[in-house]
């Protein structure tokens, strides 16, 4: 089974603020369109049937292509920038193959079948299957106003300062 990136900074992503008061549907909606074409490996393309299907409607669907979080297809949609995010359908089936094939092999190929499943170099177990890295909107250092309105984002930045020097880093 795939997984679906999901930005981290979405909820703050200044094309929601183009929704209006159908932020809330238009974005389950986007979020159920995200999960059913990773589950189906459609590469992002959403038929208007499958946007009812999921609960949605034409206008809301519609109001996601305004705002830039949809691109129209015809009658269809495909949700913008897919492919930037997500792996292709293409790769996953590749990589699906690639795991079959070294689960033929027992248990000698074990090893490579643990990190191919998880997309990992066995220099870098930790990566998972179909992990890919997600562009975010910067951290907000301790100049910007976001900081100085919210002290919650400062005591964050000050625990990730601290585990980072704990690590020998600099922060």
């Amino acid at each position: 089974m795939p997984w679906g990136t999901l930005d981290d900074s979405l909820y703050d992503h200044p094309k929601l603020d183009a929704l209006g008061p159908s932020r809330l549907p238009c974005v389950g909606l986007y979020v159920l369109c995200l999960s059913w074409s990773n589950r189906y490996l459609t590469d992002g393309f959403v038929p208007a049937t499958r946007v009812q299907k999921l609960g949605g409607t034409v206008p809301l669907a519609e109001k996601l292509v305004s705002a830039g979080l949809f691109e129209r297809v015809g009658e269809d949609y495909r949700i913008h920038d897919f492919l930037d995010f997500n792996p292709s359908s293409s790769s996953i089936r590749e990589r699906r193959a690639a795991m079959r094939e070294l689960g033929k092999r027992g248990g000698a190929a074990s090893g490579q079948a643990r990190r191919l499943n998880r997309g990992a170099s066995s220099e870098n177990e930790a990566e998972r299957l179909n992990s890919v890295p997600i562009r975010s909107l910067p951290i907000p250092s301790a100049s910007s106003e976001a900081l100085q309105r919210d002290p919650e984002i400062q005591r964050m930045l000050d625990l990730q300062a601290k585990a980072l020097r704990e690590r020998g880093q600099k922060p």
